[in-house]
């Protein structure tokens, strides 16, 4: 209490001008506190945002500390043991005299603290949650035996190892060795996070279940190689320093996924960076402009790509919103949501009178949505041109749904988090409130035909979609089970780095979710609500596989999948024109489907992927193993006759040629269309769903390959022309179609958004 009063008084002297020894006086008794010599290199920097030597020094005081002891089981203190928090910053310090340490200038925020001292390791202690200026004292970690993992860095394309990779987890970084082999101890049990990175390469998180008392090994840990970007930021010609760069992958029909950081220019704008391979655009932010992205293309691993960013100052959307009966909202938080790249872009909120104004809005097709606390409105379709003013008026509706939550037992369930959006909307859904002490909720405003409501709470989470308003009986039922499982190879070998793919059955059981593992023994329990799913699971190396049918139960886990991956073929070869000459860039696939950009961006793929390089060489990998397998080939300009076929029974084919001759196809911008991402057929009449994209907008709806399109908006599609049901499945980006849906004998009805469909 002393010190504080003595910081207030100190506080008080700084404000009014007084000495800056009186300051001084009041924090360095603390500071020379044992240990706190190792935690002056950890600190964080004070705030030299702040202007003098004023607003240095209140700054330090609006920070906080953290102290105690490392000691072994017997309570001794282990001096020297590694100290590291993880919280709004990673800190790590050695240990003092008595096994005592400092952590000091801390932000306020939630903190985890572990130790770590050859093999023994402490259990994490946290999250701390320190405020501002507060110091924590007499903080124990007490060390016990750890736990370990040791296994292999491994190239993701040829499978060969990453010498010098560095692989870290908690306070250890170890170097791979040249057969890419490293080992880590004296880590805590639980889920330890690893993280692997190598010059060339992706860096890589993964989370490891360990055991305390026990090694595990044979973890092979794939690291893919990365391409690299450069270029220029300017705004006029003019340089623009300290803009920030970032990459967004093709995720599907042009929806990017979220940004990753690239580079920060230079003062001459200049910027460089690795980045994933794959299709995707870069991404430039500055304070004062509206972003600016590059066009899509296409990067190889190895392969570096050129791209220069210009800023401007966008557009600007504008407008009211209203409630039901024409008055102004104020308070509703208006974002313009991008539906090409699948992110909000630009916010602001309605003032007095429902008025809002956003600026800075880049060149994109918008969804405006307004969520307010009485309600959500949102209109599609909204184009913003440079420089352009766009008005948009929103008026939320008088549409309500009522219902309650429930826990698995059927007991109302006080305090779940309620949210709404329009069934088959492309933007995000918004926060409605919480369920009563009953369980009972109620929401308003609602403007639309039919909505998707959920809850969450700690005992699971639960989504109904194709809720009509005036519903007032709506039931979610909280559950959640877990799904547990085995992926090995075809020798029996476990498969340790693995995603797996699930996708419910059920139309009105939300969306598909797909999570990557790393798992030693390749065991692996996933979270899911309970409910029937299609599960698919790929892995490098491997061709992938699945179980169309697997049910998850509620509480206790059902029986353990067991998921068989065959070993790969290995294909390698050349891209050539008539004449013999190489071509460079060319698409190579073992299915259609990987041609295109929403092929590739599937959580586990349906067939092999690669780009030709400049001699045309190409290698294939994880190719599923068959005596006539085809490989399919595409490059703007030019046109394959037929795919290649080769005999792909053993593990590896080399010499493969592959022949492109000039042809007329039409470049990517000229072959894009808004649709759902399905084909359709048509027969004695019915129109039938041939195929549906992975992790498309209509597979996210629910639609399945065999079901039946009755309507398309109403309008019965029975004796319709198939190209006519196509059209009018098309229409504008951003937009909903709601399809009415047939499956054995059960009719559903489903709104999907509407997505740029890239080839």
């Amino acid at each position: 209490m002393a010190r504080r009063i003595l910081l207030s008084i100190a506080l008080f002297a700084l404000l009014s001008g007084a000495a800056f020894l009186i300051l001084r006086e009041a924090v360095s008794p603390a500071e020379l506190a044992a240990g706190d010599a190792a935690s002056a290199a950890a600190s964080a920097t004070p705030d030299a945002s702040l202007p003098g030597l004023r607003g240095r020094l209140f700054s330090r005081l609006q920070r906080g500390a953290i102290a105690g002891r490392v000691v072994d089981a017997a309570g001794k203190g282990v001096p020297g043991a590694q100290v590291t928090a993880r919280g709004p910053a990673l800190l790590e310090l050695k240990a003092g005299a008595g096994g005592a340490w400092r952590l000091s200038d801390l932000e306020a925020g939630d903190y985890v603290l572990f130790a770590s001292s050859g093999l023994l390791a402490s259990d994490p202690v946290g999250p701390v949650p320190l405020g501002p200026g507060e110091e924590l004292r007499d903080l124990a970690l007490v060390l016990d035996t750890g736990a370990a993992i040791s296994g292999t860095v491994l190239d993701s394309r040829d499978g060969k190892p990453v010498a010098g990779a560095k692989v870290g987890a908690g306070a250890s970084t170890v170097a791979a060795d040249d057969q890419g082999a490293f080992r880590l101890a004296g880590l805590p049990g639980g889920t330890v996070v690893l993280t692997a990175t190598a010059e060339g390469y992706v860096p890589r998180t993964s989370e490891v279940e360990l055991v305390r008392g026990r090694e595990r090994t044979g973890t092979e840990l794939h690291l893919d190689r990365a391409g690299r970007v450069k270029g220029r930021v300017t705004s006029n010609g003019a340089p623009v320093a300290g803009a920030e760069v970032w990459a967004a992958r093709y995720g599907f029909a042009s929806r990017l996924s979220s940004l990753a950081p690239v580079a920060v220019t230079d003062p001459e704008g200049a910027f460089a960076g690795d980045v994933p391979p794959g299709r995707m655009e870069l991404v430039a932010r500055a304070m004062g402009y509206a972003e600016a992205r590059t066009e899509e293309f296409e990067l190889g691993a190895g392969e570096e790509r050129e791209a220069n960013l210009s800023l401007g100052q966008g557009g600007t959307v504008f407008g009211q919103v209203r409630d039901a009966e024409g008055a102004g909202v104020w308070g509703c938080r208006v974002e313009a949501w991008d539906t090409i790249h699948g992110r909000t872009t630009a916010a602001s909120d309605s003032g007095t009178g429902g008025q809002y104004w956003i600026a800075g809005v880049p060149q994109a097709i918008y969804l405006i949505v307004a969520s307010c606390a009485g309600g959500r409105a949102e209109i599609g379709g909204v184009r913003v041109a440079e420089g352009a003013q766009v008005q948009v008026d929103l008026q939320l509706g008088a549409g309500t749904i009522a219902g309650r939550v429930v826990d698995s037992a059927g007991k109302p369930v006080a305090g779940a988090s309620i949210a709404v959006r329009p069934d088959g909307s492309a933007a995000p859904e918004s926060p409605a409130g919480a369920s009563r002490a009953d369980g009972s909720f109620e929401l308003h405003g609602l403007s639309g035909n039919r909505f998707a409501v959920s809850a969450a709470a700690p005992q699971g989470r639960a989504e109904r979609a194709g809720v009509a308003p005036g519903t007032k009986d709506l039931v979610l039922a909280l559950g959640s089970g877990d799904l547990e499982g085995k992926v090995v190879g075809d020798r029996g070998e476990p498969v340790t780095d693995f995603v797996v793919y699930a996708e419910p059955l059920s139309l009105d059981a939300g969306r598909p979710r797909s999570q990557r593992f790393l798992s030693p023994s390749g065991e692996f329990r996933m979270s899911l609500s309970p409910g029937r799913y299609g599960l698919r699971v790929g892995a490098p190396g491997y061709s992938s596989s699945g179980q169309p049918n697997v049910e998850v139960r509620e509480g206790a886990p059902g029986p353990k999948v067991r998921i068989v991956l065959t070993k790969g073929t290995t294909i390698s070869g050349r891209t050539v024109d008539p004449a013999g000459k190489p071509i460079a860039g060319v698409k190579i696939a073992t299915h259609p489907n990987m041609l295109y950009a929403f092929g590739r961006a599937a959580p586990v793929s349906s067939g092999s992927f690669a780009l030709s390089d400049e001699a045309g060489a190409f290698v294939l990998n994880g190719v599923h193993p068959g005596d006539r397998t085809h490989l399919f080939a595409s490059k703007e300009g030019y046109e394959q006759r037929g795919p290649t076929m080769v005999n792909a029974a053993s593990g590896e084919v080399a010499n493969v040629e592959i022949k492109l001759f000039p042809g007329n196809r039409h470049d990517d911008a000229e072959r894009e269309f808004a649709g759902v991402g399905m084909t359709l057929n048509t027969r004695n009449g019915v129109v039938n769903v041939v195929e549906v994209f992975e992790g498309g907008p209509g597979r996210e709806a629910g639609v399945r390959p065999g079901d039946q399109v009755i309507s398309i908006d109403g309008a019965p599609t029975a004796g319709v022309q198939l190209n006519d049901v196509i059209m009018r499945i098309r229409g504008e980006v951003g937009t909903t179609v709601t399809i009415a849906i047939r499956r054995e004998g059960k009719d559903f009805t489903v709104s999907i958004p509407r997505a740029v469909v890239k080839f």
